[in-house]
């Protein structure tokens, strides 16, 4: 039986699909940074469950999420899958570096949605998405090679529809001048809005708009959202939490916007579903307009961590790449819903050691740790105080 909240949002088409607007994000079901099996097997499983009892038929997930292990998850709480849920991956070029495909990139692109299907035992993901390492790079012909791939495995069934992830509205231009794009998944909650011309374009062109992060990015940007006194003064007076007022907020700003919040516990999942129960007011929308105002700066400063990525030089040691990272939100402001701190600095220790030795060098090895990064949450470069840098 769907939530009681007006069908969980109401509905938007997903290409062929047509989905409700409250949706489930599966990332956090795996270990902590995204590495491995999940803390709570059992409650993972549970979660998964309740959100489909829910009535959520739209389920975000990627093979890269614990190796796997996400996809073997919903697989195992869901397989067979009820008729209508739409589950969405996505794929991203192995190396973002480059104008033209390398050879065998477009396989790869291929293999990655042929994993996804392999794991979550299905034929057909509703769509994909091509993940864009850089946004700010303008696309070219080689961006134009990766959507023909997915447009290929659209056309032999694999896919339902073809998205695209972390772009520009330069990107979408560029992509529906080829092709039909059923979804586009960007960086966007209400405290962080450089995605709002994205928006206003699939909205303008009936595409659906999937914010990640839309809480705000985990970490210290994420707790000081959720604890802004404004958007606490507006959820006391509508009754709500400040979480479902974030997502109530996203909700009521365009109708083509779904929602996708990650969560590893039943609790957590149902006040993020509770959110489309919330009506934001005139008086709230004003209220949090003045507080979160659209313009916000996305230029990339010259002390930035990609721009040390550019001008490293080769033959420095992998724990120095540790060190850079670690400033951010891979040292101390890493932590979970829950609270709890991964060990990532001990695991990027291990994964930069190998990068180095596996992609020539620092300076490639730690653009090849970036990639991982940032295709598993969602990176933007980011400027931090005190001159610290970190990608998230």
């Amino acid at each position: 039986m769907p939530w009681n909240g007006r069908e969980l949002g109401g509905s938007f088409a997903l290409g062929p699909w047509r989905v409700r607007r409250a949706g489930y994000g599966a990332m956090q079901l795996a270990g902590d940074g995204v590495f491995g099996p999940p803390r709570d097997r059992d409650e993972a499983l549970r979660v998964l469950r309740a959100a489909a009892a829910a009535g959520v038929d739209h389920i975000d997930t990627a093979q890269y999420y614990g190796a796997g292990t996400v996809n073997e998850l919903i697989r195992e709480a869901l397989h067979p899958y009820p008729d209508g849920l739409a589950i969405v991956s996505k794929v991203g070029a192995p190396d973002a570096r480059g104008a033209v495909l390398r050879p065998g990139e477009a396989d790869e692109l291929r293999h990655g949605i042929e994993d996804n299907l392999v794991t979550l035992g299905a034929t057909r993901l509703a769509a994909v998405n091509l993940r864009v390492m850089d946004p700010a790079e303008p696309p070219g012909s080689r961006f134009d090679a990766q959507l023909a791939a997915l447009v290929r495995a659209r056309e032999e069934g694999l896919i339902g529809g073809v998205g695209l992830s972390n772009i520009s509205r330069g990107h979408l231009v560029r992509a529906v001048a080829q092709t039909e794009i059923v979804c586009v998944q960007n960086l966007f909650n209400v405290a962080d809005q450089r995605s709002r011309d994205v928006l206003t374009e699939c909205e303008a062109r009936g595409i659906a708009f999937v914010p990640f992060c839309p809480l705000g990015m985990p970490g210290a940007a994420r707790r000081r959202l959720l604890t802004d006194p404004a958007l606490a003064e507006v959820a006391a007076r509508l009754g709500a939490t400040p979480v479902q007022v974030a997502l109530a907020w996203l909700l009521d700003l365009a109708p083509n916007i779904l929602l996708i919040p990650g969560t590893r516990t039943r609790a957590h999942l149902a006040e993020n579903l509770s959110a489309a129960s919330v009506r934001l007011d005139d008086a709230a929308r004003a209220d949090l307009a003045r507080r979160f105002p659209t313009a916000r700066s996305a230029r990339i400063q010259s002390g930035s961590l990609r721009a040390q990525v550019v001008a490293t030089e080769d033959g420095q040691q992998p724990g120095q790449i540790v060190g850079i990272l670690s400033h951010g939100a891979f040292g101390a402001d890493h932590a979970d819903e829950a609270g709890h701190r991964g060990e990532l600095p001990g695991r990027l220790q291990r994964v930069a050691h190998q990068a180095c030795v596996q992609h020539g060098g620092l300076a490639r090895g730690l653009r090849q740790i970036l990639r991982v990064n940032q295709e598993l949450h969602g990176a933007r470069f980011q400027e931090f105080p005190q001159g610290h840098q970190a990608c998230w």
